[in-house]
Order: C-alpha cells, then structure tokens, then sequence
C-alpha cells in the first residue's frame, strides 16, 4: 500500500475559515479513501485539528513535514478552493 498526502491550505483569517479548511481537506480524503483503496491518505489537516496552543507551530510544522517525508504521493487541494 501507497501513502498519499493531502496538501493544502489549513490556517485562515477565522476559526470559520480553518473549519473549512479541515472540512475540505476531509472531503478530498474520503473521496481518495473511496476511489483509490490502494492508497492510505494522510490528512495533515485532521491530525493537527484544533490543536492550536498545545505546542508552538514549528512542532505541528515539523511534525506534518515529516509524514510527508514518509508519503508516496501528494495530492494538492484545487487553488480555487484555498481562498
């Protein structure tokens, strides 16, 4: 089995905008889930989820850096849906 990672955007101006974000993320996870039962996806946006204040962003940065180290495949989220 194959690792694909979801990258996209994950901050945002509000809270509203970061639930978007995650949601959208989400989406495109379970739609490669469903399509491709080869490959396991990572979803970054999901492991970090409102974790803000529990550790300084370089801990999450570098920790989601390094499960896309580990992943075969990215798959970018369409710009269109970043703004």
């Amino acid at each position: 089995m194959k690792l694909i990672y979801i990258a996209g955007k994950y901050r945002g101006k509000t809270e509203f905008e970061v639930k978007r974000n995650i949601d959208l993320a989400c989406y495109y996870q379970e739609e490669i889930t469903r399509r491709r039962p080869d490959l396991f996806v990572v979803c970054p946006h999901k492991n970090t989820a409102y974790l803000g204040g529990l550790q300084n962003d370089q801990y999450f940065l570098d920790g989601t850096m390094e499960l896309l180290r580990r992943c075969d495949y990215i798959y970018m989220l369409p710009y269109r849906d970043w703004e």
